[in-house]
């Protein structure tokens, strides 16, 4: 998945984005929250603060949420437990790790939703 159809995907399916698109030039614009203004989208799969959002909306649906890095070949691993269920992601990057994590929890569990 390339880093703009991972942002897309996590967007939509975790952060609660509509009317998705991309502009080819590395820019995301949707719509979220009341009403239809569109906005830039952030980097969720690229940008690290953009996705520290996205473990804070795994945190808010009740994981622990762990993240390191291998120091041999500098992948990064994030770990997204509760006392049942367990999710664990590698990534060339934290970014990356974090929404390919925050992707399988949603996956396994549609019920969460996305955030309004």
């Amino acid at each position: 998945m390339t880093p703009e159809e991972l942002t897309r995907a996590v967007a939509e399916r975790c952060m609660g984005w509509r009317a998705v698109s991309y502009d080819g030039l590395g820019n995301h614009w949707g719509v979220c929250g009341p009403g239809n203004e569109l906005r830039g989208i952030p980097a969720y799969a690229t940008d690290v603060a953009a996705a520290w959002e996205v473990v804070e909306w795994m945190r808010a649906k009740g994981y622990d949420v762990n993240i390191g890095c291998y120091s041999r070949g500098g992948r990064w691993v994030v770990e997204a437990l509760t006392d049942t269920r367990a999710f664990g992601e590698r990534g060339a990057s934290m970014p990356e790790a974090v929404c390919l994590c925050a992707l399988a929890v949603a996956e396994a569990h549609p019920e969460l939703g996305a955030k309004p």
